[in-house]
């Protein structure tokens, strides 16, 4: 077994710096917002982003290539890309139905997407199976039908096996997916599977348990996401071929604690929506195949519908929030970071898969380093790229 990928060490680092790692922590020094001023193309659109705003960003590079052959693409299946702050770059491993394995990276000091080699394995579909360790500069990546989780040093351009998740998680037999995520106050990896457990492999030690044992029913498209301003995850989600479609989620704490979450609005899991986390404020952003957009807040466990909702929703079109069961109200009116009213979200207006499902053929990441969220939109020659900006440095 490889051992995991590790920061290394500098004896020219600088006193301040050790001082600031030591009192900001591994993941919030990692995340830090740019200070240094727009000089990227990101970096400039972010800058002028107003809360609520989506802009597109125009990058170089970005044809059918990156992502397709001609058929099926490989954003299909997923909704989820993971950022680099160290080396400002997104990085994507997946595959669509048979055809166009890639792995591929979006360069902001360049402005432009490269398709890198492909790994010694065979990428799939990228579902919810990609990570970041934001401080080492690792990416993580774990295969459907398969325990084995594979590690890339981003700064080396190196790949190499991890571990294998326990075979009690059934992976490789009946279990297809797991939600899969870094936790940077654990140093180690979470993996989730529907109605089988949680685990947690801990990489210092190179040692995996389980955390928890069923959990919901039975499903697949699990999703599992790590948040940097609260320091949990929020796991949960799937569906399966029968109709379930889950609206269970939990939260995992850095103690290990796990609660259970109150019913979503909404199905969660891949292909029914995008889960993703506003860098700033910490407030959860889930967008739905339907054209639904809510923010989740974790601390309060709260859901409110996002601006920019067709009319025909179970809620007041903008902002009214989903208040706990039993209570008939709303406990987020005026929430800082909530956007006003405004237009649909462009990932809704465009996409070959767009009358089947709003969110298919489309990922996101959180962008720490400008305080957005980054949004990959496939069709084609026609794919686009968006940032959202969702509360303003100051609500941080």
């Amino acid at each position: 077994m490889t051992t995991p990928l590790r920061q290394s060490n500098s004896i020219a680092t600088a006193d301040a710096a050790v001082v600031l790692l030591l009192m900001l922590g591994p993941a919030t020094a990692a995340e830090m917002p740019d200070k240094a001023g727009p000089q990227t193309a990101m970096a400039r659109l972010a800058a002028g982003m107003k809360p609520g705003q989506w802009a597109e960003l125009k990058t170089e590079g970005l044809s059918m290539k990156v992502f397709s052959d001609g058929g099926h693409h490989a954003l299909q299946y997923t909704d989820e890309a993971v950022w680099d702050p160290g080396s400002r770059q997104l990085f994507f491993c997946g595959e669509g139905h048979g055809a166009a394995p890639r792995f591929v990276k979006y360069t902001e000091s360049t402005n432009r997407w490269t398709v890198l080699p492909l790994p010694n394995f065979a990428p799939v579909h990228a579902y919810d199976h990609q990570a970041i360790d934001p401080l080492s500069g690792t990416y993580y990546r774990g295969r459907y039908y398969s325990r084995e989780i594979q590690q890339y040093n981003i700064k080396e351009g190196t790949w190499s096996k991890l571990t294998d998740i326990p075979a009690s998680s059934g992976l490789g037999g009946s279990r297809i997916t797991f939600g899969f995520e870094y936790f940077p106050e654990m140093r180690g990896l979470v993996v989730f599977l529907s109605a089988h457990g949680l685990y947690f492999y801990d990489i210092p030690k190179n040692q995996w348990r389980q955390l928890a044992g069923s959990l919901g029913q039975y499903a697949y498209h699990e999703i599992a996401r790590y948040n940097p301003v609260h320091k949990v995850v929020v796991f949960g989600g799937g569906n399966d071929s029968k109709g379930y479609r889950s609206k269970d989620l939990w939260k995992l704490g850095a103690s290990g604690q796990i609660t259970k979450l109150r019913e979503t609005p909404l199905p969660i899991g891949v292909t029914s929506t995008i889960f993703t986390v506003d860098p700033v404020s910490g407030k959860y952003l889930v967008f739905g195949r339907d054209k639904q957009a809510y923010e989740y807040d974790v601390t309060t466990d709260t859901w409110t519908e996002l601006g920019g909702r067709p009319t025909n929703t179970p809620l007041s079109r903008f902002g009214r929030g989903v208040g706990r069961e039993g209570t008939g109200q709303s406990e987020h009116e005026g929430a800082v970071g909530r956007p006003p009213e405004g237009p649909e979200p462009p990932i809704f207006t465009f996409g070959p898969d767009l009358k089947g499902s709003a969110v298919f053929g489309c990922v996101a990441t959180p962008v720490s380093s400008h305080g957005v969220v980054m949004f990959v939109k496939y069709d084609r020659d026609k794919s686009k790229v968006f940032l959202y900006k969702h509360a303003a440095a100051s609500d941080r």
